[in-house]
């Protein structure tokens, strides 16, 4: 049974702290001031990604994944995170693979992933799973902090790869991004195990439960929300 795991991310005007259940963030020692000017700089919406990560460990540990793809990985700490997390649990190594159509933001992904020992994250710099979806049914798990900021109608120049607006901007409903990726006529769940999680972050405004219905049309038959917080809109 394919589970699409849904986290919220609602917008109000007051700063909430972050509070990482396990208390451990990937270093970024390795970063500059100027890095954020190419790469989206960890915020919020990361650390409410990594704080629903730990909280649903017990469902992927279950999983157990040989296969994990990130999409839209940007600084590369959520696939860091999610190795130490499965190092902790003292399961098998399994392929990470992490993936964004900026690539600034896939060598410093590797760059993340080697300041913190993790030598089997692969970074790839492509456009969403468009080009892994061959019906072969290998992944296990795919994380996805998507552009989810809602904007005016996104013009196809943001999307290139050093702008970083395309990090965050969602254009209408903040779906561009999303709806590319759900409508897409190459399915990308044909490439999920039967088990397969996908963990989606999405804010109130992005209609989340239209979201949920596309899942749905698309074989998800379970839908969880994992975790929701009331942070700012830091974009």
């Amino acid at each position: 049974i394919l589970l699409f795991l849904l986290l919220f991310f609602f917008f109000v005007f007051f700063f909430s702290r972050r509070e990482t259940m396990d208390g451990w963030m990937p270093s970024l020692e390795h970063t500059e001031l100027e890095t954020w000017e190419k790469v989206y700089e960890p915020a919020e919406d990361t650390y409410l990604l990594m704080d629903a990560l730990y909280k649903d460990r017990e469902m992927i540990i279950a999983v157990c994944p040989i296969v994990i793809f990130e999409l839209g990985s940007g600084s590369g700490v959520i696939s860091v995170y999610m190795n130490r997390l499965l190092s902790n649990e003292n399961l098998r190594p399994c392929i990470q693979i992490a993936i964004d159509i900026n690539e600034y933001a896939t060598k410093l992904t590797k760059d993340t992933a080697n300041k913190n020992n993790c030598l089997n994250i692969d970074t790839i710099s492509s456009d969403l799973l468009f080009s892994f979806c061959q019906n072969k049914r290998y992944v296990d798990i795919i994380i996805f902090n998507p552009p989810y900021v809602t904007t005016s109608v996104p013009n196809k120049n943001t999307y290139i790869n050093d702008n970083i607006s395309a990090s965050w901007a969602g254009g209408p409903q903040g779906r561009f991004v999303i709806d590319r990726l759900l409508h897409h006529s190459n399915n990308f769940t044909s490439c999920l195990t039967p088990n397969a999680l996908f963990y989606l972050l999405l804010s109130d405004e992005n209609n989340p439960t239209e979201v949920i219905q596309l899942l749905q049309a698309r074989g998800f038959t379970d839908t969880t929300v994992v975790l929701s917080r009331n942070v700012m809109n830091v974009c």
